[in-house]
C-alpha cells in the first residue's frame, strides 16, 4: 500500500468515526418542525431566532472555514515535504498515481488534493467532512516525510504518520464542535437549547 492511499485510508476512518462517536442525542424537551409548522419550548414566541437544522444553511452563523473546500496546512506540507525529499534528497515518490509527474510531483499534489475535496463533496458529503478526511491524510503523509528525512525506517515512519493523522482529525473534529455546535457532519451538538430559542431537528 502506498503511502497516500494509506495516509488517506487513515484519515477517513478515523474522521468518519468521529462524529458518530461524539454527536450528542436532543433532548427530551427539544420539539421537531415539519416546513412552517413549529414547536417552541416552554412560551418561547414564534419570531424568536431558532437553531438550523443539520444540513440547512449556515448562513445566519459565522462561516467557519471548514465550511467550504479549502488547501489546509497539511496539505501545502505534505506537498513542501515532498519537495524537499525529491528535489534536495533525490528520494521517489512512492504513489503511482503521481509518480508520472516526475520531479513536478509535489506541485501536482496541490491540485489535486482540491480536486479530491471537491470529489468528495460532489458525493453528498460535508465539507468540513472533506477537508479534514484529505487534511488527516496530508498529515500522515507530511509525517511521514520528516521522519524519513531523518532516516527512520519506513514502518515506524507509517506509525509516526498514523498517529499524526489521528491526532490532527480528532483535534480539528473537537475545535470545530466548539466553534460551531456541530459535528463535521453536520448534526447539532447542543443537547438543550439556550432559553429564548426553538430547536428544529429533522423528523
Amino acid at each position: 500500500m502506498t503511502r497516500l492511499i494509506l495516509g488517506m485510508s487513515c484519515g477517513l476512518i478515523v474522521t468518519l468515526a468521529l462524529p458518530a462517536c461524539t454527536a450528542q442525542p436532543y433532548s427530551k424537551e427539544s420539539r421537531y418542525s415539519s416546513g412552517s409548522d413549529m414547536h417552541h419550548v416552554g412560551n418561547t414566541a414564534p419570531e424568536k431566532q431558532s437553531t438550523p437544522v443539520a444540513g440547512d444553511s449556515i448562513s445566519s452563523q459565522s462561516r467557519h472555514p471548514l465550511d467550504s473546500v479549502r488547501l489546509g496546512g497539511s496539505d501545502l506540507a505534505d506537498a513542501g515535504t515532498t519537495g524537499v525529499g525529491m528535489w534536495i534528497n533525490g528520494g521517489a515518490e512512492l504513489n503511482p498515481a503521481l509518480s508520472w509527474a516526475g520531479p513536478l510531483v509535489p506541485i501536482v499534489t496541490i491540485p489535486a488534493k482540491y480536486a479530491m475535496k471537491k470529489g468528495i463533496v460532489a458525493t453528498g458529503v460535508k465539507a468540513p467532512l472533506a477537508n479534514v478526511a484529505v487534511e488527516s491524510g496530508s498529515m500522515f503523509g507530511t509525517c511521514f516525510n520528516l521522519a524519513s528525512l531523518a532516516a527512520v525506517e519506513p514502518i515506524t515512519a507509517s506509525l509516526i504518520g498514523i498517529t499524526c493523522g489521528g491526532i490532527y482529525a480528532v483535534r480539528q473534529n473537537q475545535r470545530y464542535q466548539r466553534e460551531t455546535g456541530r459535528t463535521l457532519n453536520g448534526q447539532i451538538t447542543n443537547q438543550t437549547p439556550p432559553p429564548g430559542n426553538t430547536v428544529q431537528a429533522p423528523i
